[in-house]
Formats: structure tokens, C-alpha cells, sequence
């Protein structure tokens, strides 16, 4: 979805459900601004500054188990109008590899840590995260299942550029609400995080 060719989805759609999920999608990535700021107008400008702050593009890839749900995310990154580029595959394949289409994936967040964002889906996700956190400067967090809580915590604690989700254990929609918390969830970088976060690079240097 190219940003500046598209008006929210609300205004440019007249299709009822796009509506419904576009307003869902405001009010859940809102919420912790519209607290703060009592006005969910001055919430939505605020979350598109954050967003526009610390997010560059979103790189989504899976294989074969994880297909069906990565189609189902790629139109949650449409509701939510966020720039996304599909790796693939592009058509269901039982016999592909992760790693052929997870490895470039995380190569493309790897460009712009900091900036850029990735997704990864498979049947469990394991094997996603393990590909993707070979590649120097990602840092892969996984979700299964459990807790949503997971999610935050792979962004607050440990900065995570990747989120690699395990199709045969979640509904789609919870993998649309985990993707929803981690895009939503910022970095605060508290110092013990941070200090334990560069320990991680240093590693890589092979310091």
C-alpha cells in the first residue's frame, strides 16, 4: 500500500466492513492517547506521529503454514494504512522453505533497523524467528500464543524488529490484535534495557 495514494479507508471506501474495521483499529491504537489526552482526534494525530516517527516500512514473508494468516495481516496493514512489502511467497507452495523467504525478509528490515519492521509467519514461528535472528541487527521476538502481554514486552524490553507469529496456534484474529499491540507498542528505552540490548550487538561484533 503506497501511503500517499491512499485516504483512510473510512472516507475512501463505502464498503461497510472496511468502515467497521477501520474505526475497530482507531479506537485500539488510540486508546493509550485518548487517555492521556481525553480527545481521540488528537490521539489518532498522535498516533500517526508515532507511527511516522518509528515506523519505515513493514516487510512481511511466511511459507506455506503461514500463509492463509500473512494475506489475512497484509489487509490489517491496509485498515491501518502502513506501508508493506510482501517477500512471499506469492502463491501457496506446500513444498517451500522459510528460510528463502524469511532471510530476505529480515536482510530488508536489517537495512534499517531502527526504522523498518518485519513480520514473519509459520506454523509455529520457531523455526522463523530462529532464520530471522541470524541476520545482524534484528532482533526476532516470537508469539504463539498465551498472554498478549508477550507481544508489548518483545517491544519494551528488547526492542524487537521482528515479530515472527505461529499460524497453526492462533486465530486469526489473534495474531491481527498481537500485530496491532507490537505495531502500537513503542521502545521507551530505559537504560537497563538499552545497556542489555547493545550487550546483544556486541555480541554480533564478536566483541
Amino acid at each position: 500500500m503506497n501511503r500517499s495514494n491512499n485516504i483512510p479507508v473510512w472516507r475512501k471506501s463505502k464498503d461497510l466492513s472496511k468502515q467497521v474495521s477501520f474505526w475497530k483499529n482507531f479506537i485500539i491504537l488510540t486508546d493509550p492517547y485518548a487517555r492521556k489526552w481525553g480527545n481521540p482526534f488528537i490521539a489518532y494525530f498522535l498516533f500517526l506521529v508515532q507511527i511516522i516517527k518509528n515506523l519505515k516500512m513493514i516487510f512481511i514473508a511466511s511459507d506455506h503454514a503461514g500463509y492463509d494468516l500473512k494475506e489475512s495481516l497484509k489487509e490489517l496493514l491496509e485498515e491501518m494504512m502502513l506501508e508493506y512489502v510482501d517477500i512471499g511467497p506469492h502463491a501457496y507452495d506446500e513444498l517451500d522453505d522459510y528460510p528463502d523467504y524469511i532471510y530476505p525478509a529480515a536482510k530488508k528490515v536489517a537495512e534499517d533497523p531502527d526504522k523498518h519492521k518485519g513480520i514473519v509467519i509459520g506454523g509455529s514461528g520457531q523455526g522463523e524467528a530462529i532464520v530471522a535472528n541470524k541476520v545482524k541487527g534484528i532482533r526476532a521476538g516470537l508469539y504463539h500464543g498465551g498472554p498478549e502481554e508477550i507481544v508489548s514486552l518483545t517491544r519494551t524490553h528488547n526492542n524487537a524488529n521482528v515479530l515472527a507469529l505461529g499460524a497453526r496456534f492462533l486465530t486469526s484474529g489473534q495474531a491481527r490484535e498481537a500485530v496491532r499491540r507490537w505495531l502500537g507498542t513503542s521502545f521507551p528505552g530505559e537504560e537497563r534495557h538499552h545497556r542489555r540490548i547493545e550487550k546483544i550487538s556486541q555480541l554480533e561484533n564478536g566483541q
